[in-house]
């Protein structure tokens, strides 16, 4: 009995880590392909987080660009914290939103923001795989 209940929590746990994935993979794709590094570097490990002197992380710095990577949904946060790390980096501040459904709802509420509050971002868009 103790051998199921065992079995059933590994497929739970191992169902969860493949059912809801990380905005850090679409990231560091995505920051791959910007710095024009091949895909297997991923593999090596290569992390492209940057420490900001306020103890933050960029997600992905570029030499003109800090920019913040975050679900579509979560665009406010996504501009707030690209704002603040263009600052604390001295680069121009951009997100990269991720598309989760093909639904450009929330991409265009960014646009509609950045553009009427004249925020100084820029957005980037990737489609999840």
């Amino acid at each position: 009995m103790i051998k199921y209940i065992i079995l059933l929590f590994l497929c739970v746990v191992s169902l969860n880590a493949n059912a809801f994935e990380n905005e850090n993979f679409h990231n560091k794709k995505w920051c791959a392909m910007m710095h024009k590094l091949p895909v297997i570097e991923l593999v090596k490990g290569t992390d492209y987080e940057v420490r900001t002197p306020w103890r933050g992380f960029v997600d992905c710095l570029l030499p003109k660009y800090a920019v913040e990577a975050d679900w579509d949904y979560k665009y406010r946060d996504g501009l707030m914290q690209a704002m603040e790390y263009g600052v604390l980096m001295n680069r121009r501040p951009a997100v990269l939103l991720i598309r989760r459904n093909g639904d450009n709802t929330y991409i265009e509420r960014a646009r509609i923001m950045v553009r009427i509050y004249s925020f100084p971002v820029t957005i980037f868009v990737m489609d999840r795989e």
